[in-house]
């Protein structure tokens, strides 16, 4: 059975963040949208890679906001980012304000979630 969520949250103004967490039973994915104040940008949609077996969506917030702070923290001199930085694939194309609010609120959805060590070795085997 499928199941789908959508949240939402404010960065700049109400409603401008958009986290949606899709668990098709096989696998499960976020699509995290911002949509910016300038008219010029409009809304960017990020998603995440699937996570086969499906992970619960607090998990999936987690590790995607870990991804998107690693890649807003390569800079070398504080502002540009360093050609080659972490997620720079996934990330590199997105202008920094969606990066910032999609950020944030992934860490809302995240909540309390802490990642278990064991688990983490266990997936390693």
């Amino acid at each position: 059975m499928m199941k789908r969520s959508v949240e939402f949250f404010a960065n700049d103004y109400d409603f401008d963040t958009a986290i949606e967490y899709v668990n098709t039973g096989l696998y499960s994915m976020l699509n995290c949208s911002f949509t910016s104040e300038d008219p010029n940008y409009g809304t960017e949609t990020i998603h995440s890679d699937p996570a086969n077996p499906p992970k619960p969506r607090e998990q999936m917030a987690y590790e995607m906001a870990q991804e998107i702070a690693a890649y807003l923290d390569a800079t070398g001199d504080g502002v540009y980012r360093k050609n080659g930085a972490s997620y720079e694939k996934q990330y590199g194309d997105f202008i920094s304000s969606t990066l910032y609010a999609i950020e944030k609120a992934l860490k809302d959805l995240a909540g309390d979630y802490k990642p278990n060590p064991t688990a983490m070795y266990e997936e390693g085997k």
